[in-house]
């Protein structure tokens, strides 16, 4: 169905769900206040707190380690690239505060911007190769260490609105969003579904003549 879409039709969805779901496209987490002290509330905009570290690292480290010239020898730059990133982990296995986790997300974007920044500056392939190996084998087990701390922080488990049937405040107002981006679609596709199901209606359904004539052994049976 989607793919009979013509290009205008497409471009319009894609901005319609941009437009209703840009409050909390970017939150990652329940908006409720249980989890209050993971994401940043700007006017109307939701962002997750870990993401808006990291990315800001990403981005200023990105920059100026690329733009500014830097030279040192390739086992110092690994060596400085250690330590950033050397904290991220720690988080995940000790209890600190709250204030160390952002600390040290924002300390892995600039982990990752040293990175890029190596690749900027070394002319060698065999260290860019080297760069970009170990950015994507530290990225691995990042995401796999956080993952399984993540389910061992189930921050949702001892709410009181978990065996509810209704979906919790948290999510209200992303349903909400869901139900007006539906209506909205339904309305302006309602022509093309009609017809989608009459194509299909038409496509399955056996004309009279088709069938195969009776024979005098039928009627006998």
């Amino acid at each position: 169905m989607l793919s009979s879409l013509n290009l205008k039709t497409r471009i319009y969805l894609w901005y319609l769900r941009l437009k209703i779901y840009w409050p909390f496209r970017f939150a990652h987490h329940p908006l409720c206040p249980r989890f209050s002290g993971h994401v940043f509330k700007i006017g109307r905009l939701h962002l997750c707190q870990g993401c808006t570290f990291v990315y800001s690292g990403l981005l200023l480290g990105g920059l100026v380690f690329s733009l500014v010239p830097i030279s040192i020898l390739f086992w110092l730059w690994l060596t400085i690239a250690a330590c950033l990133i050397v904290p991220t982990f720690l988080v995940h296995f000790l209890s600190l505060p709250r204030f160390f986790t952002r600390l040290a997300r924002f300390l892995l974007g600039l982990y990752f911007g040293w990175m890029i920044g190596g690749v900027v500056q070394y002319s060698s392939w065999l260290y860019r190769g080297l760069f970009l190996s170990i950015v994507f084998a530290s990225y691995l087990t990042f995401r796999i260490i956080y993952r399984r701390s993540k389910r061992k922080k189930d921050g949702c488990s001892e709410c009181s609105e978990l065996e509810q049937s209704d979906v919790c405040t948290g999510y209200e107002a992303q349903l909400a969003a869901e139900r007006e981006y539906s209506r909205i679609a339904t309305k302006l596709l309602e022509s093309d579904l009609e017809a989608f199901a009459r194509k299909k209606i038409t496509t399955y359904d056996v004309p009279e003549n088709t069938m195969p004539p009776l024979t005098h052994e039928d009627d006998n049976n």
